[in-house]
């Protein structure tokens, strides 16, 4: 209980503390530009419909429910248009049919994201990203994780059947320019998977887990274009009950623009798990590691598509697991009122040392279609469809998908 009061002070105090770094930035730095601090706050108002509002694997019940999620958000912009921005969500819900009435959850959200590097001097500079969820509704963790993140540590997207579920993460990536030509990086992240309810809804008891890295690379530009360089990874894996894992990997990066509005990042590598544990497999693997992340921006459309396989121990399953991902984003303005959404991922979980204890495939694909005839409201139509499949002797079959209408009421307040 005290080990879960001290985790949930964390990831209270983690993206507070973070945020105050950035306010305080123009006072740590000498001579710097003024940063612009906006406020957002958000209301919204949704009916919805969701086709399995318990996530069982059998005796799905359907329901129509009603959801209010207000939101405040801070936004910190530098001079040289680089953002970071801290929101902090809550959603309660009413579902409308009694049979689902257990399925009346609270979610709290909150999120430090970046639109770029920030520059704390003309030669250092630093990427903050933060995640925390809590909630009993797999569809909304779902919803908010985020998947496309390259800085995080290794998330599951793992669900199981109405199981209180607190997940978190922060990471804070330095690049350090050594020279016109040659970069330092250093990266830093650490994640925790908590449950409350271990075992609700599932046969399987649930464990809790955290997974602290750092990685060191070096980079050389070799065209204004191009950079080519090595890294170096050591990340370790601390499960409650079960025995503890290391991933060490060494591999190379690329990154290469091919065009004003295409490039791509690839990281391609190894890693070597060493774990305690005796089992049928033996305690020590190695295998591919890496990531592939294509960007393109032009105009009104937006495009990311991004896979990466890795070693991973945030899936409840108690052991590391072997994830391979792949994943789309998409984005259109249509005109000055009207814009829309198409997001997706594949995820494939397996279990490293006992065969075919756990196999597991999830997806989800979302849309949203988003029409803002007024300046501070909107009114917005999403679709999704979540399927999770389980092949192993752990984890369940689960189906889902939803309908929503609703309304967005967003303001924005400089306040500095």
């Amino acid at each position: 209980m005290r080990r879960f009061i001290e985790f949930r002070k964390t990831t209270v105090y983690l993206p507070a503390i973070l945020a105050s770094l950035f306010l305080l930035l123009p006072a740590i730095r000498a001579g710097a530009e003024p940063v612009r601090i906006d406020l957002l706050p958000s209301l919204r108002l949704q009916e919805e419909w969701k086709s399995n509002v318990l996530n069982t694997a059998e005796g799905e019940v359907s329901s129509f429910a009603t959801r209010v999620n207000p939101s405040l958000g801070v936004r910190m912009t530098s001079s040289d248009n680089v953002s970071v921005l801290l929101t902090g969500n809550y959603e309660k819900v009413w579902h409308h049919n009694t049979k689902a009435k257990g399925a009346d959850f609270n979610t709290w959200n909150i999120r430090v994201d970046s639109t770029g590097q920030w520059a704390f001097s003309p030669n250092l500079t630093v990427t903050p990203s933060v995640y925390f969820i809590n909630t009993e509704e797999s569809s909304r963790r779902a919803s908010f994780l985020p998947m496309d993140d390259q800085i995080l540590s290794p998330m599951s997207a793992v669900t199981y059947s109405s199981t209180k579920r607190q997940s978190s993460g922060a990471a804070l990536d330095f690049i350090y320019r050594i020279s016109s030509v040659w970069d330092a990086g250093l990266r830093l992240n650490y994640s925790q998977e908590r449950f409350k309810d271990k075992g609700s809804g599932s046969a399987n008891d649930l464990t809790n887990s955290s997974q602290a890295g750092v990685r060191a690379s070096l980079s050389y530009a070799i065209s204004p274009l191009s950079k080519a360089g090595l890294f170096a990874q050591a990340s370790f894996i601390e499960f409650s009950n079960s025995p503890n894992s290391q991933v060490y990997s060494l591999g190379a990066t690329y990154n290469h623009r091919v065009s004003p509005f295409l490039q791509f990042f690839l990281d391609a590598g190894a890693s070597y798990i060493v774990t305690n544990k005796e089992s049928d497999s033996g305690g020590n693997k190695i295998g591919p590691t890496g990531s592939i992340r294509l960007q393109y921006d032009r105009d009104a459309f937006r495009a990311t598509l991004f896979g990466a396989t890795m070693y991973s121990g945030g899936s409840g399953y108690g052991s590391a697991t072997r994830d391979y991902r792949v994943g789309v984003l998409l984005s259109q303005k249509f005109t000055e009122t009207v814009n829309g959404t198409l997001s997706g991922y594949y995820q494939t979980s397996q279990s490293v040392y006992k065969k075919d204890d756990m196999d597991i495939d999830t997806m989800r694909v979302g849309a949203t279609l988003n029409y803002q005839p007024w300046r501070i409201a909107s009114v917005y139509l999403q679709c999704a469809a979540e399927s999770q499949k389980s092949h192993g002797n752990f984890g369940s079959t689960i189906d889902s998908y939803s309908a929503i209408l609703g309304i967005s009421i967003l303001n924005l307040y400089n306040i500095y």
